[in-house]
C-alpha cells in the first residue's frame, strides 16, 4: 500500500496539501448529503421501519466488512480505486430514498456499508502516506 520512493520525489509539498484539501472537500460534500439523509431515516421512511432497518444494515455490514475485508481489498486494488469506489457507492443509497422499498433500500444500504469500509480505510491510508511524504 505504500507509495514508491521514485514517486515520492515527484510530489511537492504544495501538491500534497492540494491533494489533501481536495480529498477533504470531496468528503465534506459527499457526506453532507449522506449524513443528513441518515439522520432523517426514522422520520422519512417510517413505513414498516424500513429507515431504521436500512441504517442497521449499513452499520452491520460496515462493521463486519471492516473486520474481514478492508485490508485485503485495499491491498488488492489500491487506495485510489477504493476511494473512488467507496464514495461512488453512496449515490445508489441516496437515490434509493426517492422510492423506498425493501428490495431497493436494503441492498443499497448493504452496499453503502461495504463502501464506507473501503472509503474510510483508503482515506486513512492516503492521509498516512501523504504525511510520510510531507515530512
Amino acid at each position: 500500500m505504500e507509495i514508491d520512493v521514485a514517486k515520492k520525489e515527484e510530489f511537492s509539498k504544495l501538491r500534497i496539501v492540494k491533494n489533501l484539501v481536495l480529498l477533504s472537500m470531496s468528503y465534506f460534500f459527499s457526506f453532507t448529503a449522506f449524513n443528513a439523509l441518515t439522520m432523517l431515516q426514522s422520520t422519512m421512511n417510517k413505513a414498516e421501519g424500513i429507515g431504521v432497518i436500512s441504517q442497521a444494515a449499513i452499520f452491520t455490514v460496515q462493521g463486519l466488512s471492516s473486520l474481514f475485508l478492508s485490508s485485503y481489498v485495499l491491498k488488492k486494488f489500491g487506495t485510489k480505486v477504493c476511494l473512488i469506489t467507496g464514495m461512488a457507492i453512496v449515490v445508489p443509497y441516496i437515490s434509493s430514498n426517492f422510492y423506498p422499498t425493501w428490495i431497493i433500500m436494503i441492498p443499497s444500504a448493504m452496499l453503502v456499508g461495504f463502501g464506507a469500509t473501503l472509503s474510510w480505510g483508503a482515506h486513512a491510508t492516503y492521509i498516512n502516506e501523504c504525511s510520510k511524504m510531507y515530512c
